[in-house]
């Protein structure tokens, strides 16, 4: 098996993102883009991900994890690997709880202008467009990354539902 590349973890996502987009265009052309770009939403998705991130965890571990999970190299040792696995697990459900925060917001700023009808949908858009954005967040990259943690033996920790780790034995290491 040879060296994936450094965004292969998107493989899936990316895939069933080109066909979600494909559907888009072909129903409504370019413009059936502009309900899915909301600027402040995104802000407050990815800005409060990372702050939530940053908070927890130490900035320069956070970006080591990030960088060094998608290009697929191995931590350093155990406790770096579960390390790993931690700040991208904390980082989906950060993901999901600022998207989740973003639909408070935009819900809240609608009821409380809902004597201007004019603002009611932009504001509905903002609701929806952060539990999108959190949710494509989450499910879409940290996940799929948090999936690819790997000890220095080269085998993947692979958490399962209620987080106990089993080791996968990498193919390349099967054979020795």
């Amino acid at each position: 098996m040879g060296r994936r590349g450094p965004l292969s973890f998107l493989g899936p996502a990316a895939v069933w993102g080109g066909l979600l987009g494909l559907s888009v265009y072909c129903a409504e052309g370019p413009a059936g883009f502009k309900p899915f770009l909301n600027l402040e939403a995104l802000l407050l998705v990815v800005g409060g991900t990372g702050l939530a991130l940053n908070v927890a965890y130490p900035a320069g571990e956070v970006w080591r994890a990030l960088a060094r999970t998608a290009a697929g190299s191995p931590a350093g040792d155990e406790e770096e690997a579960r390390r790993w696995g931690e700040i991208l697990r904390h980082g989906a459900d950060s993901a999901v709880g600022m998207g989740g925060l973003g639909t408070l917001l935009g819900m809240i700023l609608m009821l409380s202008s809902i004597e201007d009808v004019s603002a009611v949908p932009r504001r509905m858009a903002l609701a929806l467009a952060a539990l999108f954005y959190g949710l494509l967040l989450s499910e879409a990259f940290f996940v799929p990354l948090s999936r690819r943690v790997r000890g220095p033996d080269l085998t993947l920790r692979l958490p399962p539902p209620g987080g106990v780790y089993r080791r996968v034995t990498h193919p390349a290491r099967a054979s020795l």
